[in-house]
């Protein structure tokens, strides 16, 4: 009897073993999508928390147009923005990953390229934009050349 009941131990104890080892394998392969709901809770945590610092100190009210989205090898991201001349913006980006890997460029609403302002911290990006004239204005988002894994981002922008 005692023979038996340490046999059926041991096998339960090498079927949680097993079940914890396929789990926890099951969780690095998930978090290591760019869409994993860490990277996503990463990138929405830094792109709020710039938002959150930027509107304490400075007067900055914030829109409620937000983006978020994977963005790949290949892909390039349109994020239209409305804004009145003599308004100062403030953009906020997140990443679900540490490197900045997203290069980010405005065009006014003539289709000519805007100078911005940036700030790159680890994972974050902060543009200041200042634009000439009312309407709607873009910025493209796309992974920086070299940079081969898609990313998952979050932007959110602020006036003042």
């Amino acid at each position: 009897m005692i023979r038996w009941r340490s046999t059926f131990l041991l096998l339960l104890a090498s079927g949680l073993v097993f079940a914890i080892a396929s789990l926890s394998g099951q969780y690095a392969e998930e978090t290591d999508r760019p869409d994993s709901d860490a990277r996503k809770f990463a990138a929405r945590s830094r792109a709020y928390d710039l938002e959150f610092a930027v509107s304490a100190g400075g007067n900055y009210k914030r829109r409620d147009t937000y983006w978020e989205g994977v963005i790949g090898e290949e892909d390039i991201v349109l994020m239209p923005l409305q804004l009145i001349k003599g308004n100062d913006y403030i953009v906020a980006l997140g990443l679900g990953a540490k490197e900045n890997a997203v290069a980010v460029t405005a065009f006014d609403c003539a289709g000519k390229v805007m100078p911005l302002i940036s700030d790159e911290k680890e994972g974050c990006l902060l543009l200041q934009i200042q634009p000439d004239r009312s309407g709607t204005h873009f910025l493209r988002l796309r992974l920086r050349k070299g940079a081969t894994a898609p990313v998952f981002g979050v932007m959110t922008y602020l006036y003042r």
